[in-house]
């Protein structure tokens, strides 16, 4: 009788772990209890205009403002920005914005971004913070004769 439950038992067990072990290996053994990305939290972007972006997160853009660009991944978890403004309204855009004064030399964006290059000429001034409850990382770059400004934004938290 032993010898019959080992020859059957035993083998069937052994099948039932390797089942449980490739749905492991190819599930990663989520059972959807687990936080996902799709959990992350998103930014609320109504439009990806001037006017919405700067609403979204804060910033008193300055008369005169040019080439405004975004950029936005699909799950609202960042939104890129970048424009320019004449080197004499810096200081009215951060004020207007609650921006602090950014520090030269101090990168605050380390990913490239297709709106922008990531080794540029020039110093780099950056500031970050977090106000309404999004994250801005914001540098200014001199570009000709105006200041690039790229912007990243994301949720807060």
């Amino acid at each position: 009788m032993d010898s019959v439950w080992f020859r059957r038992v035993v083998p069937a067990v052994l099948v039932l772990l390797g089942v449980g072990g490739l749905w492991l290996l190819f599930t990663g053994g989520d059972d959807g209890t687990t936080a996902t990305h799709g959990d992350s939290p998103r930014l609320e972007v109504a439009g990806t205009d001037t006017q919405e972006v700067a609403s979204l997160a804060g910033l008193g853009l300055p008369e005169g403002t040019e080439d405004f660009l975004t950029a936005r991944l699909e799950d609202d978890s960042q939104l890129d920005v970048t424009f320019t403004v004449d080197p004499s309204t810096e200081a009215a855009f951060l004020e207007a914005s609650e921006l602090a004064q950014p520090v030269a030399d101090e990168r605050v964006i380390y990913h490239s971004s297709p709106l922008w290059k990531l080794n540029v000429e020039g110093t780099i001034r950056g500031t970050s913070d977090v106000r309404g409850g999004v994250s801005r990382s914001v540098e200014l770059v001199p570009e000709d004769d105006r200041t690039r400004v790229r912007v990243v934004i994301t949720p807060a938290g």
